[in-house]
């Protein structure tokens, strides 16, 4: 089962570290009183921009944050052992499968082309000038 996250708090938690935030950027947070990871979900990537500045030496850190809150807004847990890779990939859904059957999909739910529809010239009705 799933933490409540109400209670993980964000200092010193894995999402800290895969942030790759310094202690004086985590009292910027801390300052705001986003304590936990809860909180942390409730902002939006603007709001990175207001906390951590808006230059170019936390862009990564920024889009890290970004894709952190994503992954946790999806119902993931973050640990110890839990990869930034692994967070960028949950966070983009890039790893979701859907069992949906149909014209199309596969019982995976992998789109499968079909084939296209072959007209010919005598298919298509003639146009008598009338609208």
């Amino acid at each position: 089962m799933a933490p409540i996250l109400r209670s993980v708090i964000f200092n010193g938690s894995p999402a800290e570290s895969l942030a790759d935030l310094t202690s004086d950027e985590v009292r910027f947070f801390t300052d705001l009183k986003i304590e936990t990871l809860t909180d942390l979900m409730l902002l939006e990537p603007n709001d990175f921009d207001d906390i951590l500045g808006n230059d170019s030496s936390t862009f990564i850190k920024r889009k890290r944050l970004v894709a952190i809150v994503k992954y946790l807004r999806s119902g993931n847990t973050i640990d110890t052992n839990t990869l930034m890779a692994e967070v960028i990939q949950g966070s983009y859904g890039t790893n979701t499968t859907v069992a949906v059957t149909g014209a199309g999909v596969s019982s995976t739910g992998q789109y499968v082309p079909t084939a296209p529809i072959k007209l010919s010239p005598s298919d298509i009705p003639s146009f008598s000038g009338d609208i």
